[in-house]
């Protein structure tokens, strides 16, 4: 079996993955309140968003370091997660249709987890990190 060659950051199954997110969140969007214009739909929108825009401005860097990093902040899927819970609670949506949106995002985030994953020092050569007031010498 041949790997795919990626050409592109469209070629990446993690920024397809994002963008199937993005769909979703705006089909959600589009079912809230008027009244969520500006607050919860924006949110929700800009995470989503944020989400590939960061996959697709990192894989264009020149340095995996500089991808990673990217690929790190495509964490708003925690903040995109929130927002659908947001929208349980509120009553606007079913809790069903939240939870296939959080299986969504969840596939999302294995995705965007698992390049980063691959890329950290083990805990043995990374070093134990201190607490505040602690030492490395217990």
């Amino acid at each position: 079996m041949g790997q795919t060659v990626v050409r592109s950051y469209r070629d990446l199954e993690v920024w397809q993955k994002g963008m199937d997110l993005v769909s979703a969140s705006y089909r959600l969007a589009v079912i809230l309140p008027d009244h969520e214009r500006y607050g919860l739909i924006s949110r929700m929108r800009s995470a989503a968003v944020s989400i590939t825009a960061n996959i697709a401005e990192g894989h264009g860097r020149d340095y995996r370091r500089e991808y990673l990093r990217h690929l790190s902040l495509a964490s708003a899927l925690a903040e995109l997660q929130t927002c659908f819970e947001m929208t349980h609670r509120l009553a606007y949506v079913a809790e069903a249709k939240v939870d296939a949106k959080f299986a969504m995002a969840d596939e999302g985030r294995q995705n965007v987890d698992g390049p980063q994953e691959e890329s950290r020092p083990s805990r043995s050569q990374e070093g134990r990190r201190q607490n505040p007031g602690t030492s490395n010498n217990d």
